[in-house]
């Protein structure tokens, strides 16, 4: 009989392994797309039809909605449309993809930043290490030729911070989210600490 303790962290890995591909790939077929259309337009069009498509398969599970359940999932539409112009603009006048995709990364390290600002969370310890290391990385990748701003790097950071908001609100229950966004962090701070860090 097969060990499924050992077998299970070679599956995630393999799984991690290739959702890693998948992106990489994502990335790269974003960045060719925009050879032959608009960004805004690319981006629009890729989310309408993928709206479309698992709306065909979530319509009864959307008519029983509120409408506080549709206030909430538009006002995450609206955070999430803003971070997704915000990435595909820069990644249309980036000049690096690598450099974009780590600086995009780096939104994942700021999700127990701001949810020590939305939340007042504690960020653990390896936050601060990791922090500091990865901007450093940033640095080693975007200072090659000399201190260079670029307006991409300044669309994909602000990118990068709005995902960070994003996945800190919706690894909370919806109305404990807004409530403690809205209220200057206090509601939430017991719900979603996990997720977020």
């Amino acid at each position: 009989m097969p060990n499924t303790t050992t077998r299970a962290p070679l599956r995630a890995d393999l799984l991690l392994l290739l959702v890693t591909l998948l992106a990489a790939a994502g990335w790269i077929f974003s960045k060719e797309a925009l050879n032959g259309m608009p960004p805004l337009l690319f981006i629009g069009t890729r989310f309408l039809l993928a709206g479309m498509l698992l709306g065909a398969f979530a319509l009864p599970a959307l008519r029983r909605l509120s409408r506080s359940d549709i206030l909430t999932a538009s006002g995450v539409g609206v955070l999430f449309s803003a971070a997704l112009a915000l990435w595909i603009l820069g990644l249309y006048h980036s000049r690096h993809l690598g450099e974009s995709a780590f600086i995009n990364s780096l939104g994942i390290l700021l999700v127990p930043v701001m949810a020590r600002l939305l939340f007042g969370d504690r960020p653990p310890r390896t936050t601060w290490i990791a922090l500091p290391v990865a901007l450093v990385g940033f640095a080693l990748l975007s200072l090659n030729a000399g201190l260079r701003i670029e307006a991409s790097q300044g669309l994909i950071t602000a990118s990068a911070v709005l995902f960070s908001i994003l996945i800190n609100l919706t690894s909370s229950p919806p109305s404990a989210s807004w409530e403690a966004a809205a209220c200057g962090g206090k509601e939430g701070d017991s719900y979603g600490a996990q997720a977020r860090h």
